[in-house]
């Protein structure tokens, strides 16, 4: 399809809709028949982004760009001008930022840094009125800044740019509100400005997307009860809705419910609730440090909340390697959650985003990579070697718990020693490390024959309780001792049959 604008979506899957390109086509106004969407994953390779781009014969191309997909898409700008040189070339996203224009010299014609939606608009339409693209490109792009976001009254939802086939088959990404009234120091949204979208046109749209088919509803909001009037309200629409198969992925402050929200949250069955907790830390000093406002008996009272009173699903995030925490910190914090019973608990390394206040600390000066993913390389506390064993630690947990895998007999690591989880599952780290070199690219059978060997070398386990684990895991009949093969690694012999240790 032949269109004057070609917005370029590279998603992290193709699984995923991407959510930025459908707000700048439905925002686009008269200019949106002009105009075209393309969507890609990160499987592709930037020659075939380039052709199809070609295909389109656009004058104006832009593109969001993002921590997943900066590498992609600067591969992509690259082949672009040289084989369309006249092709305007647009970027925005979370990637692009003031302080990051000469990054992207004679490689983009103009940055949109903050919310797109109306500088994109203007600035295509301004380059469609040229009669002609100019035969040389500007040497540094020009840099626009929406400092005060989109104004929500006049911003139109995308739900019309989706397919049937994506709302079918495709996560769909909605939102409620803009910006954030937090001020975390590490966050991309730090100091933007919190804005509500009208509950008649949200209500209006969610419907439009129920009615098409679309049940699994991932809401971008960043604090989903910033106003709980607002939150209870979008909850009341789906507590109305009496479908099959509904589920709301939200992202909370843990802070103190009202009870107006409490009930509401309480009021859904089991399934349908998926929540995001941002913890980070539960060291309050290096909390304050970050710009978590939140007392820590307020987080955990608000998670003890969540667990009594609804039947969601709980996702805590914990961040290692903040400034002012060592190992013993977080290890505790860790380990509190885990004894909390939370179902998820992602460990995420502190990641220095571009733009964000973060990097202008004085302890994390020079602290992170320069490459994406921006990880810290050392802290006040931390040291690269610990930051990476923690790195370790965190896929294995991420690994045997997360996924589900485990959850019965991960915890007999633990439970009948005198080890806290943090320090059960860090052994359990090493020791695979030291063994095979990485605790990456292992399948299901290896890490159930290391945790069969791990639990049994714990004498107090006994091992028909280890069988029972196992079954609760869906592994099993049988439950020999493991073998070690030549190499040094742990296989069991069972694992080794066909069917024996797997569903």
């Amino acid at each position: 399809m032949q269109a004057d604008i070609a917005v370029i979506a590279i998603n992290a899957r193709q699984s995923h809709c991407g959510h930025a390109g459908r707000t700048l086509l439905a925002n686009l106004g008269a200019l949106a028949a002009r105009a075209t969407l393309l969507e890609f994953d990160l499987e592709t390779q930037p020659l075939q982004v380039v052709s199809r781009v070609l295909e389109a014969d656009p004058r104006v191309a832009g593109f969001s760009v993002y921590l997943w997909n900066t590498r992609l898409v600067r591969d992509v700008l690259v082949l672009l001008r040289r084989v369309a040189p006249r092709l305007a070339l647009v970027l925005g996203g979370p990637e692009i930022v003031p302080g990051g224009a000469a990054d992207w010299n004679g490689l983009a014609d103009a940055l949109v840094c903050g919310e797109g939606e109306t500088p994109f608009r203007d600035w295509c339409a301004q380059a469609l009125a040229q009669p002609d693209a100019p035969d040389t490109r500007r040497a540094a792009p020009e840099v626009i800044i929406n400092r005060g976001g989109e104004n929500p009254g006049t911003l139109v939802l995308p739900d019309a740019q989706y397919s049937d086939d994506d709302l079918r088959r495709r996560v769909v990404y909605v939102e409620s509100t803009r910006g954030c009234p937090h001020h975390c120091l590490y966050c991309t949204s730090c100091g933007t400005a919190w804005r509500r979208l009208p509950a008649d046109r949200l209500r209006a749209s969610f419907q439009s997307l129920l009615n098409r088919g679309l049940r699994d509803f991932r809401f971008l909001d960043r604090t989903f009860n910033a106003d709980e009037a607002h939150a209870a309200a979008v909850l009341d629409f789906f507590l109305q809705q009496k479908i099959e198969g509904l589920r709301l992925h939200l992202e909370l402050t843990p802070a103190r419910f009202g009870q107006p929200l409490r009930e509401r949250l309480a009021a859904f069955p089991a399934g349908v609730l998926h929540l995001e907790v941002g913890i980070q830390t539960l060291n309050d000093a290096v909390a304050r440090q970050i710009g978590r406002s939140e007392s820590r008996d307020d987080v955990l009272d608000a998670l003890h909340v969540l667990l009594s009173e609804t039947r969601a699903a709980l996702h805590a995030d914990l961040i290692f390697g903040l400034p002012g925490e060592d190992e013993a910190s977080f290890a505790a914090g860790f380990d509190h959650l885990v004894g909390l019973g939370i179902s998820e608990i992602q460990v995420n390394r502190l990641k220095g985003l571009p733009g964000t206040p973060l990097l202008q600390l004085p302890a994390l000066a020079d602290a992170f990579s320069p490459l994406p993913p921006y990880e810290v390389l050392r802290t006040d506390r931390l040291d690269f070697a610990a930051l990476t064993r923690m790195q370790r630690l965190a896929h294995v947990w991420d690994r045997l718990h997360n996924r589900g895998h485990f959850r019965h007999t991960l915890p007999l690591l633990w439970q009948a020693g005198d080890q806290s989880p943090y320090a059960a599952v860090g052994a359990l780290t090493e020791e695979v490390y030291g063994r095979e070199g990485q605790v990456h690219a292992l399948g299901r059978g290896f890490w159930t024959a290391v945790l069969i060997e791990a639990v049994e070398q714990r004498q107090a386990v006994e091992r028909t309780r280890l069988a029972a684990a196992l079954r609760g895991d869906g592994i099993g009949p049988a439950m020999p001792g493991p073998a070690i093969n030549p190499s040094g690694r742990a296989v069991s012999r069972a694992a080794s049959r066909p069917g024996s240790w797997h569903r």
